[in-house]
């Protein structure tokens, strides 16, 4: 009897233990929300739109057109040409990682929306 006794009290102490540790956790994440939340909710003024609210709305847009990519791929003719269309790819690949082609566009964009 004593042994079981003794169990049950480790396993009270374990589940102690794994309650705690799980609502530190979601306490976290609770916090985060409510965070979250008040971006979303900042509004005191029903008849105003949240200045958040409108930044979400470019931001979504903005995503919209940003995941949109042109992708323009060189295609040999013949099988002479086709190391040159391999390379002309890899070149127009090199050329929008160098010139940073998406944040070129990110930021045009960005300033298309906040005219």
């Amino acid at each position: 009897m004593l042994k079981d006794l003794k169990d049950l009290r480790q396993l009270h102490t374990q589940m102690e233990t794994e309650y705690q540790q799980g609502y530190q956790t979601i306490l976290k994440k609770r916090m985060l929300w409510r965070d979250q939340d008040s971006l979303y909710n900042g509004t005191e003024n029903k008849d105003k739109i949240d200045l958040k609210t409108i930044f979400y709305v470019i931001n979504a847009m903005m995503a919209l057109d940003y995941s949109d990519k042109v992708s323009v791929i060189w295609k040999a003719r013949n099988f002479a040409d086709s190391d040159q269309a391999t390379n002309l790819n890899k070149l127009a690949e090199f050329d929008k990682d160098e010139m940073g082609l998406d944040v070129l566009n990110y930021e045009v964009r960005l300033n298309k929306y906040l005219r």
